[in-house]
């Protein structure tokens, strides 16, 4: 399989194989720690795009978004080369 051409299905589908620069990276296990982390500011800015009374309207919508994410790294190469 090659990443750059699944990559080239969009940036959805995009795989970074090098160290996030300045060591940016998060496990998903932090973000869903709970608290005032980034998760939780993801879910607030799903709500300001929805303009969503509540935010939890807008957390399932948020989690959804990350999940679809790990999805996306076997959907794009099935879709491009007929195989996972």
């Amino acid at each position: 399989m090659d990443l750059a051409q699944a990559a080239s299905v969009g940036g959805f589908f995009a795989v970074r194989t090098e160290p996030v620069p300045g060591g940016a990276h998060r496990p998903l296990a932090e973000l869903y720690a709970g608290g005032t982390g980034p998760l939780s500011a993801r879910v607030d800015k799903v709500a300001a795009r929805l303009s969503a009374p509540e935010r939890r309207v807008a957390a399932p919508i948020a989690h959804l978004g990350l999940a679809a994410r790990p999805w996306s790294l076997a959907l794009g190469p099935a879709a491009l080369f007929g195989r996972f």
